[in-house]
Order: C-alpha cells, then structure tokens, then sequence
C-alpha cells in the first residue's frame, strides 16, 4: 500500500511539473522574443509593463503544496529534483514582474533575471522526469517545450555582462 502511495505521489508531482514546465518554457519564449524586438527597435506595442505581467503570469502550483507532507515516501534523487524544480519556478515566478520597467527606477532588470532560473527548471528536472517515467512505466515520454529564442538570449546575455 505505501509502494501505490509513493507511486501516486510521484505520478500526480509528475504531471503537475509538466504543465508547470510547458508554462514556464512559453513565458520564457516570449520574453525572449520581446527582449529581441525591443533591442532591434521593433515599434511592437508589447513591452514589459502591468500588461504583459496580467497576460503572462504563471500558475501557482497547487498539489506540490498538498503533497509536501508526503513527498518524503519519494527516492532522495527524486525529491531534490523536484524541490530543485519548484524552487526555479518560484524564483522565475517572483523574477519576471522585476522586468516590467519603472520610471522610478534608475535601472532596468536584464531578462535574465528571469531566463536563468525559468532555463534552468526547463531543462534540470529532464532527469527526474526521466527517472518517473521509468517507475511509472510511462511509455510516451515528455519531450522538451519549446524555448523559443530564451537559450539565445541568455547566451548573449551572458556574454555581455562577462565582457
């Protein structure tokens, strides 16, 4: 009985970081795509602002919250992937309103603030997915969303700010 719970839980935290991960993967495309319009001097209407947060905000995870107490039945590897996994969404999740820019502000957030912990759950929680399939028997295995522009993006990024 408590096999058929650990394998409960791990299937309903399974299909939960799918759709969580699907989420994010589009976010950050779009992001990415408005980062690179803004930076070619697109006159597109769409910008980081209250609007864009209204249109793109995430979904709060809801069984991760109602299984913590039995995430502990899980193998060590699987709970810290998918801790680590939830741990990134939340980040990218807080991250992403730091993007709309503020007047008031003297400066503005680079889009990595929220590309680098939304591409590193996307990509990091692979493994453990791979490792629930496999105890679940799943037979039709989850592919990678699609980013878009988002690895590109953090990439010169990321070279800009090391130069």
């Amino acid at each position: 009985m408590r096999e058929e719970e650990k394998l409960s839980v791990a299937a309903a935290l399974y299909g939960e970081i799918l759709l969580l991960r699907n989420e994010l993967a589009k976010v950050a495309g779009v992001v990415a795509r408005i980062y690179l319009r803004q930076g070619f001097g697109s006159d597109s209407v769409t910008k980081f602002d209250e609007h864009f947060i209204e249109a793109w905000s995430l979904p709060a995870p809801i069984l991760y919250g109602a299984l913590a107490a039995k995430i502990g039945l899980l193998e060590p590897d699987l709970i810290l992937g998918i801790t680590s996994f939830h741990s990134g969404y939340s980040e990218a999740n807080r991250n992403l309103r730091l993007l709309v820019e503020k007047p008031t502000r003297a400066y503005d957030y680079s889009p990595l603030t929220f590309l680098q912990p939304a591409l590193d759950a996307v990509t990091q929680v692979e493994p453990i997915l791979k490792a629930i399939e496999a105890n679940l028997a799943i037979s039709t295995p989850a592919t990678t969303p699609d980013l878009g522009d988002a690895q590109s993006v953090r990439e010169m990024e990321e070279d800009f700010h090391q130069s």
